[in-house]
């Protein structure tokens, strides 16, 4: 006796001593939190991609860290009112200060509505009452410190964006996780006070779970900080109720069997045979849990891998149970049950159990029918809506949720979350064919439905750049050759005035004349230069236009091929060929109208001087004047010909710009090295220039199922886009709020029902070996699937009508099934070992259903207590968790003794079974 006091103080001892080093040595919750802030999705989906081409875009960067950065959105918000100026001068006067003390509050870049003219568009609400700055922080940056320095009095200021968001949420469910155990511990202490009558055993109770807990919790940190499991918002959720709850389970069934069996044995006998009973079936339970478990880590979705962490609390818990709970029993025994003297009292049986199980084997067939038709139904429910938008988990009183619902009011819905769209090349994409099928995909996208702007590098703002399309080019040429026009009309004028002075009569008002008829020919001559420059131009414009056409036929259709082909041929008749000819002509002509008239103007000048040489040179002004008539007549032709050339050219030209063609982009070589195009190549192309990514804003929420259409019409259009082209061969990857939740769907919904069967499964095996069985594995996990779906369908409908909330969150229904599961398997295999027990007689069905309800009626309550101390908690998930497996706990307290007796009784009436046999053989 001594000697086993001093064995159960020693393991006492060791649990006490592991218990302070887990204290003193235990990791960072929120370094784990960090590490695993955002959902990692496998590499094959969209996202990931996303996030490995934006890596290797920052790795050609100066600041590569920027690699390890987090997005969020500051919100400088004054009510419905606008910012006034002094507030506007403030916003400013922060931005600088953030600037210069950027090291100190861990940031990496700011763009503010001073950054640009296209940043101040896209930042100034529209109503003028918010302005927002983007901001890239490090991963260890202090959001709280950020938070205050960010205040400005008399305005709103919010830190928010979809990291800040996450980050909120991790610490809700903390606090909410924190205040759920203490009130389970409250009331696991009053309820096993009530079910054992001693407040000794809810305090060892309490102590093997809190111990399970406490060492489970950094065995978990350990191994995610090394980066051996995965880990999730909802880990130490799952766990901490997981181990309260069959925790509680199991000490209930060992303490009320240690109970019986000291009523007629010795405390070591009596320890001994309840872990030979109760003990084993502990284990097989546990077990079955840890299999269902564990089997998870072959999911694909990080956040049911992370189920693997409680898999192993469960092995811990296991290991607790088996060592601590029978060193409590060894070194106090009886007093354990204190005040209670004599144990040796009238069993407590549950009358609902035993009611239950007594119709059910009395009226299998028909138990079934009803259970099926009550309850059938209703689980072949449509499937629940289920949430994937995470913000809306956050509590409305938090300043990042109330942030981002200022954004949505005053900006597009989809501005706290932009979709990212990546076309990683293996050739350089700022080429004029490349940069024209960027154009062309970005023109297309942006006549998407609900798609509000999109920005890429041919469209930096927004918006198509004016100059880069072959329509505002040609309104260029057309302006060219209106001056030419001009210049003809200019010409004419000329040409009238020279001839009114040679028609006059009067050789002494001619020779006055003769020097503003030099000027006249001058301006002939220099109007005539004039067009045929501009008609030059225009001509080789053309010729630029038709080789450009002919070196990219194969980048347009048909149709517009032959449009434009067709107006380029007129255009070179006209240019090419009578142009030249015309311009020549003219300016042969006008040289030859300027020599005589300059003749004319020395004759005039020597008049003065000598009579005789001004008689001779006015001899000889007739003739001279009937050659200069004859050569303005002849211009004068040309002239009309000329403008009626240039006015057919400028009709072509204006047809040609309105046309289809007119719209092609098309970038000249001096653009690409324009100092102002840089910022949208920089933008919006790597450093290497071989990926382009463009920004698509949506008016509509970035996770709401109109957001998963326009994505999926994203994706459709940019696969078409590029298909035939160049660019056929580009990898695509989309990033962003909307495809994330776009893949977390897919993804979610796909391992899910992987997962159920894995879990299934291995559950399954485990049951097998545990009832000897082949049918009565089925019967469980057959009965807990219509549980499950029964519960969801109830939980929606609460979630609707108690929590106000119209949707599950993504998240609800596999932790759900996980809890459900590993529950009911523990009430089932609780109830199938007890008759195990008993010889598998069928008449001992109802006794054990008398028996070991009121130990599951116990649990049931018990639990059913601590999930509802889950709902002030005020996170959504865990307020749904905590009306599902309520609703869970209370069919299963139900549908168990009814669904599984009558199966069993079916089952097993024929045969004639004697306990020998069933410790032997499978019975099946």
């Amino acid at each position: 006796m001594k000697n086993g006091k001093i064995r159960w103080s020693i393991l006492g001892l060791i649990w006490v001593v592991i218990l302070g080093l887990v204290f003193f040595t235990m990791p960072s919750t929120k370094q784990a939190v960090s590490q695993n802030q955002t959902i990692k999705l496998p590499a094959s989906y969209t996202t990931a991609q996303a996030q490995k081409i934006q890596s290797d875009w920052n790795s050609q960067t100066k600041n590569k860290h920027k690699i390890q950065g987090r997005q969020a959105i500051v919100v400088f918000n004054n009510g419905n009112k606008k910012l006034t100026k002094i507030q506007s001068d403030k916003i400013a006067k922060k931005v600088t200060n953030l600037n210069k003390q950027r090291k100190q509050y861990g940031i990496d870049t700011i763009v503010s509505a001073k950054t640009s003219e296209a940043a101040e568009r896209e930042l100034v609400a529209t109503d003028g009452s918010t302005q927002l700055v983007q901001v890239t922080l490090q991963r260890n940056a202090d959001v709280g410190k950020l938070n205050k320095a960010l205040n400005i009095s008399g305005l709103h200021v919010y830190l928010t964006g979809s990291s800040i968001l996450n980050q909120t949420l991790a610490q809700e469910i903390r606090a909410g996780l924190q205040h759920t155990e203490l009130i389970a511990i409250a009331i696991i202490l009053v309820m096993l006070v009530l079910v054992f009558k001693s407040p000794i055993i809810p305090l060892t109770t309490l102590a093997s779970v809190g111990i399970s807990v406490a060492v489970s919790k950094w065995l978990v940190l350990k191994m995610v900080l090394a980066g051996w499991i995965p880990f999730s918002n909802f880990t130490f959720v799952l766990m901490v109720v997981v181990l309260y709850g069959i925790g509680t389970d199991y000490n209930i069934l060992l303490y009320t069997n240690f109970k019986k069996q000291l009523e007629t044995k010795p405390l070591a006998v009596a320890i001994k045979q309840t872990y030979r009973q109760a003990g084993r079936t502990m284990l097989l339970s546990g077990m079955a849990v840890f299999v269902g478990m564990a089997s998870l880590a072959f999911a694909k979705f990080a956040p049911y891998q992370s189920v693997v962490g409680v898999a192993l609390s469960i092995l811990v818990l296991l290991t607790v149970l088996m060592t601590l709970t029978p060193a409590f029993m060894g070194l106090l025994g009886s007093k354990l049950f204190w005040p209670r003297r004599e144990l040796k009292q009238k069993q407590t049986n549950s009358r609902v159990w035993g009611t239950l199980a007594k119709i059910s084997i009395n009226r299998p067939v028909a138990t079934l029918i009803v259970v099926l038709g009550l309850f059938g139904g209703l689980a072949l429910a449509p499937k629940q809506s289920v949430d994937y938008n995470t913000a809306l988990e956050v509590s409305d009183h938090q300043p990042a949720k109330q942030g981002l619902m200022v954004i949505k009011k005053h900006y597009p819905a989809g501005m706290i979350s932009p979709t990212t769209i990546y076309l990683a090349s293996n050739q350089r994409l700022d080429t004029q064919a490349n940069l024209q099928i960027l154009d062309e995909l970005t023109s297309k996208i942006n006549h998407i439905s609900g798609v509000q702007t999109v920005a890429s590098v041919t469209q930096p703002y927004g918006q198509p750049v004016a100059e880069l399309y072959i329509g505002n080019q040609l309104r260029a040429v057309s302006k060219n050759l209106s001056q030419a026009n001009q210049g003809v009309a200019d010409l004419q004028a000329g040409v009238d005035q020279t001839q009114t002075q040679l028609k006059q009569q009067d050789i002494a008002r001619q020779v006055k004349a003769i020097d503003k008829l030099s000027d006249g020919s001058a301006k002939v001559a220099k109007g005539t230069k004039k067009v045929a420059t501009s008609l030059n131009e225009a001509n080789a414009t053309v010729k630029k236009m038709a080789k450009y056409l002919k070196k990219h036929q194969k980048d347009l259709d048909e149709p517009q091929y032959a449009l434009l082909s067709m107006y380029l041929e007129t255009l070179q008749t006209k240019l090419g060929k009578d142009a030249p000819t015309m311009t020549d002509e003219l300016v042969d002509k006008a040289n030859a109208l300027v020599a005589p008239i300059n003749e004319l103007s020395k004759g005039a000048q020597k008049v003065s001087a000598g009579n005789q040489e001004l008689a001779a040179k006015v001899e000889t002004l007739p003739g001279e004047q009937a050659k200069l008539q004859d050569q303005l007549d002849k211009s004068k032709t040309g002239l009309a010909g000329l403008k009626t050339g240039i006015k057919s050219l400028n009709g072509y030209l204006a047809e040609l710009e309105k046309s289809p063609a007119g719209q092609t982009f098309y970038v000249p070589k001096t653009m690409m090295r324009n100092p102002k195009f840089q910022p949208a190549l920089n933008n919006y192309l790597a450093p290497n220039r071989k990926t382009a990514k463009l920004l698509v804003i949506l008016t509509v929420d970035a996770s709401s199922p109109q957001a998963m259409k326009i994505f999926d019409q994203l994706q459709t259009i940019t696969k078409g886009t590029l298909l035939g082209t160049p660019l056929a061969q580009t990898k695509i990857a989309m990033g962003g709020g909307t495809a994330t939740t776009h893949d977390l769907r897919h993804i979610s919904r796909a391992d899910m029902q992987r997962t159920m069967l894995i879990m299934l499964i291995g559950i399954g095996i485990v049951l097998i070996f545990a009832t000897q069985s082949l049918l009565q594995p089925v019967y469980i996990l057959g009965l807990l699937l219509l549980i499950y779906r029964l519960t969801l369908v109830i939980t929606n409908w609460l979630t609707s009508q108690v929590l106000g909330q119209t949707s599950l969150t993504w998240t609800t229904p596999f932790l759900v099934f996980v809890m459900l599961l590993s529950l009911g398997v523990d009430y089932s295999l609780f109830y199938l070992k007890h008759w195990h027990n008993n010889g598998w007689q069928l008449s001992g069905l109802a006794g054990g259903a008398r028996t070991i309800g009121i130990v599951v009626e116990a649990a049931i309550l018990i639990l059913g207590a601590t999930f509802a101390a889950m709902l002030p908690a005020g996170v959504m998930t865990l307020s749904q968790i905590a009306l599902a497996i309520m609703t869970g706990l209370i069919l299963l307290g139900i549908l168990l003794p009814l669904v599984l007796p009558a199966l069993l009784t079916l089952t097993y009436r024929k045969s004639k079974i004697n306990s020998h046999e069933a410790e032997t053989r499978i019975k099946d």
